[in-house]
């Protein structure tokens, strides 16, 4: 019995709410790559996120629970819309010569 990938995320606070509704039903998940990204949080694309894993048994469970808290954007009547502008290119291209090369963007997030 192995761990299986169930889900990844860029942000760290949506992947910690993952984390938190399938431990709250008793199973073990396990955020990989945290404790890197926390420390050098520029290296979230590279090392593709935060990744949401839990046992082969459990997995058919966590992920039927996150699709009932999916991104908004897959639910109907609710949209996520992430939007950049001029300011946000100049900022990331700032922000990536600073971070030694690695690609930071940013960009606000609206919630409908």
């Amino acid at each position: 019995m192995g761990l299986r990938l169930v889900a990844h995320y860029y942000d760290p606070v949506e992947a910690m709410i993952a984390r938190s509704v399938i431990e709250a039903a008793g199973m073990l998940a396990i955020l990989q790559n945290y404790e890197w990204l926390s420390v050098q949080p520029q290296y979230v694309g590279p090392l593709g996120g935060y990744r949401l894993v839990v046992s082969e048994f459990d997995l058919d469970d966590a992920v039927s629970m996150l699709s009932e808290i999916a991104p908004v954007d897959a639910r109907e009547g609710e949209l996520l819309t992430v939007t950049g502008d001029f300011l946000d290119r100049v900022l990331s291209a700032t922000f990536t010569i600073l971070a030694g090369s690695a690609p930071m963007p940013i960009r606000q997030r609206t919630w409908s």
